[in-house]
């Protein structure tokens, strides 16, 4: 049993416990002044009682969001980090044993953050990268081929980033313009 089911239950049983001790009160007294006492105590008690269980569940709606928040910002510098490294990768001329391991341990970093769409991504990124990066020699038509991947592994990203409500056909134009971007040069615009 959870420790907020435990508390749920304590919080009831003291109130009605309670609430069941001042009714008794209430029936066995004469008095007027302390019959509206008693019912301004009870009111108190189911004031306090309910004002507790919604600060209770207010307090773990702001920690479950303020972790959804770091969680977010983390899942953010992992894919920029990626995103940047194979930036440098398809500016390189030459790539190193070392640079092909850290394609490796990306895996990693990502099995951390990612969800199931990246993870898919980056290895559909790699399969199909494969040939680029083999030769460790990366030239015009293979620096292109690396941007037009890496704009469908950014794309899962941002799907990722912002959550499932987009729209399939916002998502087709946004992997069209990220493709066009990366496959154009600059003077060609």
């Amino acid at each position: 049993m959870g420790s907020s089911v435990r508390y749920y239950l304590l919080n009831l049983a003291i109130f009605v416990s309670g609430y069941l001790f001042l009714r008794y009160g209430y029936e066995q007294l004469q008095s007027d002044f302390l019959k509206e006492f008693i019912l301004i105590v009870l009111g108190t008690l189911a004031t306090v009682a309910i004002t507790a269980l919604l600060l209770n569940k207010q307090t773990e709606l702001e920690l479950s969001k303020e972790q959804q928040a770091k969680y977010l910002d983390l899942k953010s510098e992992v894919y920029k980090d990626i995103i940047h490294t194979l930036e440098s990768y398809s500016t390189k001329a030459d790539l190193s044993t070392q640079d092909l391991k850290h394609l490796e341990f990306i895996t990693h970093k990502l099995a951390i953050v990612a969800s199931l769409p990246v993870l898919k991504a980056y290895n559909d990124f790699l399969r199909n990268v494969a040939s680029v990066f083999a030769d460790r020699n990366i030239d015009a038509p293979e620096a292109d081929k690396l941007s037009s991947e890496l704009a469908k592994l950014t794309v899962a990203m941002r799907r990722d980033l912002l959550g499932n409500g987009q729209h399939d056909s916002t998502t087709a134009d946004i992997l069209f313009y990220i493709d066009d971007n990366s496959r154009r040069s600059i003077q060609n615009f």
